[in-house]
């Protein structure tokens, strides 16, 4: 392979946000780019959805039936990939440090330090909104401890008169 061809195919798996692992551009070999890419799944499948509609309309009930059969291949397929985290954005940093290692190896030192600062951004995108994620979660434990007290306080003001009531009874 050509230098300038596997330029080409390092920007593209790159950019794409596929691994690289030696010469290996993609993880599953058998599966193309829109078999990989959650948004397009599920654009043909808004597309399959609507062309059932029309054929089952139109009294093409077989044809309507095969599609549906496709539509939940596809569904089936989408859920294996959002199982398997294809759709994790921590999974895409770690493939583009990753692929940033192989960039670097490969000699394109410059290329290997953009996307290494993408990702890097991309971390810590990430953990500001796993923080704010993580404050809301303790702002609601707060809150929530906060209607327990208040529960608590209104618990002992019961008990507190119950117990005044009984002991004034006692002394009359």
């Amino acid at each position: 392979m050509s230098k300038s061809m596997w330029w080409l195919v390092v920007v593209v798996a790159v950019m794409t946000g596929l691994t690289l692992a030696g010469l290996s551009v993609a993880r599953d070999r058998d599966a193309g780019p829109e078999e990989r890419n959650p948004d397009r799944i599920r654009a043909h499948l808004h597309e399959l959805e609507q062309r059932i509609e029309d054929l089952q309309n139109e009294g093409a009930k077989e044809d309507a039936a095969h599609l549906k059969q496709e539509a939940q291949r596809l569904r089936q397929h989408l859920h294996r990939m959002q199982q398997a985290g294809r759709d994790d954005p921590e999974r895409r940093v770690r493939h583009m440090m990753e692929a940033a290692k192989h960039l670097e190896a490969a000699g394109l030192r410059d290329v290997a330090h953009k996307i290494a600062k993408e990702a890097e951004q991309m971390r810590r995108s990430l953990g500001r909104g796993n923080l704010e994620h993580r404050v809301q979660e303790l702002t609601e434990q707060v809150h929530h401890l906060h209607e327990q007290v208040e529960e608590l306080r209104s618990a002992y003001r019961r008990l507190h008169e119950q117990m005044e009531e009984r002991l004034g009874d006692r002394n009359e």
